[in-house]
């Protein structure tokens, strides 16, 4: 069917253009990745931005290793930390860390020693049994932080994550086990939950469920006012750009660090989401409004580098080197920055970024309102670039001189990356890849075809007048073909013909062999004199000659 279409610009244009769709639809990997590189840039281009001052970050970093030793510190100076941050006026805190196992102190081993000792040879004193019994409770740093964390005038949020799926490491775990860290991850979900169809899978619309929760130990997660996981999933190139908004594990769906944090600084308020066949539809935290995607993750709007939100060290907070007031009412995360042991991740500003700031980010995006969203409809607006920008450059550009043609060619993308820009400011975010590479592509495939074509069309002129005219008439002609005036045109020329006098009587008294020889002899050297003064042979009549002089150049 191919060969009764006619390729031009235009045809060679909507091809490539319908190619791009395809790849749209499809979404080749390394396209993704490129167009996720492109948002990293949008980021960069942009700059930092100030955060407000309702979170700050109480970091472990190496100067609070080196004041208080190696990580981890026995659970009584966390609870130190708690104390001082509450006094201070904090009104939320959140741990961007887990304890997962019991604290390990050798004086409580060594009490317990002692009670199974005296157990074993039977002495019955009470004084002595009471005294065991007290400073073993002043010796169980996890019995401290408990009471500390109850006792505590502010909200304490401790972290979670889940096990996404059953590995091979896991594959001791019984149901009753799952239970029990299901039982131990307190006031972790929301408080509303409505799904458009009851009973719907949630699977039906990409929704995956976590196998199980590595819940904090019982002591600790009942003391505190809520438990929030920090799973992160980076996308394709490793660098972690959204973060999950909820997870779901035995039909029900929890909540994370970020959003616990922010909720009991609020005041404890109700967090709502709404589910349909198709995914999320709204997530809200008290009368704040997150526009996830359908899968729950939020784009994260980084405000700028690591750091861009206030740090201060536990080795000072515990120190009292603080000025007083600086955590009054602030919510404060805290996490590890040391080197070694701290949360690295990758994100569009830092190869090398604590996880705890990226819960800082989220925490101030919804804060602020201030969020860059990919809409729904933002497919529509990119298939439209790739169809606007693929036709407009195929039917502009054989329309254009040599001049304008890479302007334009320059120009359109230009105004394409700008608008784009524009619209990231404005917290939009829309394909820029694919519409530049339709652009490149038809700009390649028209300006190769054209050259193609041009390269034909001269070496046809060049074949058919090279019989007619001098070789450097011909290549004035292709030089400059605005001089060749085909289709008819009035002028004053200069009309030639020749022949050989008594052609006839000469020819009668020659065999035929010598005839040919003499008029190709005749013809040779009367071409030559046609050409050598550019004049254009028109035909050869028998023994006569016509030549014209004054066209087809002007």
């Amino acid at each position: 069917m191919l060969r009764f279409v006619k390729l031009n610009s235009f045809t060679l244009s909507l091809i490539l253009v319908v190619a791009f769709i395809f790849l749209y639809v499809t979404g080749p990997m390394f396209i993704e990745v490129v167009e996720l590189k492109a948002l990293d840039l949008r980021f960069l281009v942009r700059g930092p931005k100030d955060p407000g001052p309702e979170v700050v970050i109480a970091a472990l970093d190496e100067k609070s290793v080196d004041e208080i030793g190696r990580w981890p510190w026995p659970r009584a100076r966390i609870a130190e930390m708690i104390e001082k941050l509450a006094e201070d006026g904090a009104r939320s805190l959140a741990f961007d860390m887990g304890f997962f196992e019991p604290d390990i102190n050798t004086n409580i081993t060594l009490i317990e020693k002692l009670d199974s000792e005296i157990g074993r040879l039977r002495i019955k004193n009470k004084e002595l049994l009471g005294l065991l019994k007290k400073e073993r409770d002043l010796a169980d740093n996890d019995l401290i932080l408990s009471q500390t964390i109850k006792q505590a005038e502010t909200s304490v949020v401790l972290g979670y994550f889940f096990h996404m799926e059953q590995d091979a490491t896991l594959a001791y775990i019984t149901e009753d086990q799952i239970e029990s860290r299901i039982d131990n991850v307190i006031n972790a979900h929301y408080t509303f939950v409505r799904l458009s169809t009851p009973g719907m899978d949630i699977e039906a619309g990409g929704l995956s469920s976590a196998f199980m929760p590595e819940a904090n130990i019982p002591v600790l997660a009942k003391a505190a006012a809520a438990s929030g996981y920090f799973n992160m999933f980076p996308d394709a190139d490793g660098t972690v750009r959204r973060v999950p908004m909820t997870i779901e594990c035995r039909d029900k769906y929890y909540l994370p660090l970020s959003v616990q944090a922010l909720r009991f600084y609020l005041g404890e308020v109700p967090t709502s989401l709404t589910i349909s066949e198709i995914g999320f539809e709204q997530v809200s935290v008290g009368d704040y409004n997150l526009p996830t995607d359908e899968l729950g993750r939020l784009l994260v709007n980084f405000l700028g580098p690591a750091k861009t939100f206030p740090y201060f060290s536990i080795a000072d907070i515990l120190a009292g080197r603080l000025p007083q007031g600086t955590f009054k009412d602030k919510i404060v995360l805290i996490g590890a920055t040391a080197v070694g042991i701290y949360d690295m991740r990758v994100t569009p500003f830092d190869n090398v970024y604590p996880g705890v700031e990226i819960h800082a980010n989220a925490i101030d995006n919804i804060l602020r309102q201030d969020f860059i969203v990919r809409p729904n409809w933002a497919a529509v607006v990119d298939l439209a670039s790739i169809i606007i920008v693929g036709l407009l450059l195929g039917l502009a550009l054989p329309r254009l001189s040599a001049f304008a043609a890479p302007v334009v060619g320059l120009g359109l993308p230009t105004i394409l990356v700008g608008v784009n820009y524009v619209l990231f400011t404005k917290g939009l975010v829309f394909s820029i890849v694919y519409p530049l590479l339709t652009m490149a592509a038809v700009y390649t495939a028209i300006t190769v075809f054209h050259y193609m074509t041009e390269a034909r069309e001269k070496k046809k002129i060049k074949g058919a007048f090279s019989y007619y005219v001098n070789p450097s008439v011909v290549t004035e002609m292709l030089k400059n073909p605005d001089r060749l005036k085909l289709g008819g045109d009035k002028r004053i020329m200069t009309v030639l013909f020749s022949d050989i006098r008594g052609f006839t009587t000469i020819s009668e008294k020659m065999d035929p062999e010598g005839l040919v020889h003499l008029l190709n002899r005749y013809m040779t050297a009367m071409t030559d004199l046609v050409f050598k003064y550019e004049g254009l042979l028109d035909k050869y009549i028998g023994d006569a000659i016509m030549a014209i002089f004054g066209a087809p150049i002007v």
